[in-house]
């Protein structure tokens, strides 16, 4: 089965849009493809959704949303820390994610992610080019 790393921000287009960022992450859901996610990757999630203008949302709700992923996805815990992302440092805990759980895949609409292409073996794609390679 392949497995993936999604971005935060593919998390947050599925929450709140119906785009190619839900389909990925409801076809993880569904088991068409294994969901990587780590600590750092939720707790990212959560600081924006509960703190970010554009979001704030109740604890609650932030919360169960995290419990939905968590229930889904195979939960790594990176022991190193990488610095390959100058442009935006955060960026390299999604890396990190996505070598110590061994995937195939990194989804992201993260343009500075993007551009490194691919990553140890790991190819760096878009949701809709994920989708493409799972034949959706």
């Amino acid at each position: 089965m392949v497995k993936v790393v999604a971005d935060t921000n593919i998390y947050i287009s599925a929450l709140f849009w119906r785009g190619n960022p839900y389909k990925v992450i409801h076809l993880c859901f569904e088991g068409k493809a294994k969901l990587v996610i780590s600590r750092q990757i939720i707790d990212e999630l959560e600081r924006i959704l509960l703190t970010d203008g554009k979001f704030e949302l109740p604890r609650e709700d932030v919360a169960l949303y995290s419990e939905i992923i968590l229930s889904h996805a195979e939960l790594v815990c990176p022991a190193f820390t990488l610095n390959v992302i100058i442009k935006d440092p955060a960026d390299d805990r999604i890396l990190e994610c996505a070598v110590e759980g061994e995937v195939d895949y990194l989804v992201s609409g993260n343009k500075h992610l993007l551009d490194v292409k691919e990553f140890q073996g790991i190819k760096i794609v878009t949701a809709r080019q994920i989708l493409e390679i799972l034949g959706v």
